[in-house]
């Protein structure tokens, strides 16, 4: 979806049809310089024209738009199907509630957005409180898909992950009160010592290469493994990879979210120090005017190969951080993040292969000539 899209879909036309329009060449700007029978000849309603053209309604801000799209994949509450146009229905109309708000959006297919304008004696009306209860059905599946597809793709590769910060994932378990015991290879960690009866990890020898060096390392990996993804099941993660544009940051992220980026990283030492404990390293990830920033430690990589090679340089990976804080350096959105884990590429989660039709429209482009201004900052 582009800037035109958008525009388009926040004044009450379908995908589909805005995706035409904009194949057809039209814009906003010359959408509004039209005559209304020039607009019915391209097939749009009285009510789309008024608004377009008149202004009857105002638009939908764009960040509203954009979050409402996400929360539901650009798919139907209703019907699910992610293969149908889409059209954003007010759940309380407009011209009672004057409310552009995301609760009081509904992401509907053509179809399901006729049937909520009319009643019904011999099926289920979609009036307010049946659309609230999709939409709220609907948003929660989308939530944990995420999640599951970040999951399924680790599991396929056991030693997937290359790196843990394990202060962080600690503090994360504790706050989530996970029960350290009931852990996957909880007990192997214990009986080497590795952990305590909490659950806790001891402190390793510092002379070693890497934190996961020695026999017991893979005892070690198999529990911190365990403890990851039960803290993974708790919080809600978003696979933001096919998903880095500066609109798409500055409107859907905020401090505190939980985000997976898959694509090429690049690794650099912050200190002279090259062998054990405190081996200060940035990764970054760039893309689109968007850049991701963390720091940790190398020496908490999880093999040999992971501290030799798979932290270094620029490598493909995939990165589970936690937003901190997005800021602005010329003209470009930095996230700067604490990073939870570090895993080998998952291929399929980098285009979110997994989630038909959803990556396809998250892109906004900045060739559109629209004289509007409901984009306010989101383009720098």
């Amino acid at each position: 979806m582009n800037r035109t899209q958008a525009a388009l879909v926040s004044r009450g036309v379908d995908t589909v049809r805005a995706q035409q329009l904009v194949a057809d060449g039209w814009t906003v700007s010359k959408l509004r310089a039209s005559t209304e029978a020039d607009l019915t000849a391209l097939g749009l309603g009285e009510v789309i024209i008024s608004q377009i053209v008149k202004g009857a309604r105002p638009a939908i801000p764009i960040p509203t738009l954009m979050q409402v799209l996400f929360a539901n994949r650009f798919t139907c509450c209703v019907c699910r199907n992610s293969e149908r146009g889409i059209i954003l229905h007010h759940i309380i109309p407009w011209e009672t509630s004057r409310d552009h708000s995301a609760p009081n959006l509904a992401v509907l297919c053509l179809e399901h957005h006729e049937k909520a304008h009319i009643r019904s004696t011999l099926s289920r009306n979609l009036d307010a409180d049946a659309l609230r209860s999709f939409k709220a059905e609907w948003e929660e599946v989308c939530r944990h898909s995420d999640l599951s597809a970040i999951l399924q793709a680790s599991r396929l590769d056991y030693d997937a992950w290359l790196y843990f910060n394990h202060l962080r994932l600690f503090e994360l378990a504790k706050q989530l009160q996970l029960r350290f015991k009931e852990i996957d290879g909880f007990n192997g960690a214990r009986r080497l010592r590795l952990i305590d009866a909490a659950g806790h990890i001891l402190p390793r020898n510092s002379r070693i290469s890497y934190m996961y060096d020695g026999a017991e390392g893979q005892t070690l990996y198999h529990y911190v493994r365990g403890v990851l993804e039960e803290v993974l099941k708790r919080i809600r993660v978003v696979n933001f990879s096919d998903l880095l544009d500066r609109s798409n940051v500055h409107a859907l992220l905020a401090a505190g979210d939980f985000l997976l980026v898959q694509g090429a990283h690049t690794f650099k030492g912050l200190t002279d120090r090259k062998k054990g404990q405190g081996e200060a390293m940035q990764g970054s990830r760039r893309a689109n005017n968007v850049e991701l920033r963390y720091s940790f430690d190398r020496w908490e990589a999880t093999s040999m190969s992971a501290w030799s090679t798979w932290l270094a340089g620029r490598q493909s990976v995939a990165s589970l951080v936690q937003v901190k804080d997005i800021q602005r350096e010329d003209g470009d959105a930095v996230i700067a993040a604490t990073v939870i884990a570090i895993s080998n590429g998952h291929h399929k989660l980098q285009h979110r292969n997994y989630s038909p039709r959803y990556g396809r429209y998250m892109f906004y482009n900045y060739d559109e000539d629209e004289a509007d201004d409901d984009w306010g900052d989101l383009d720098g």
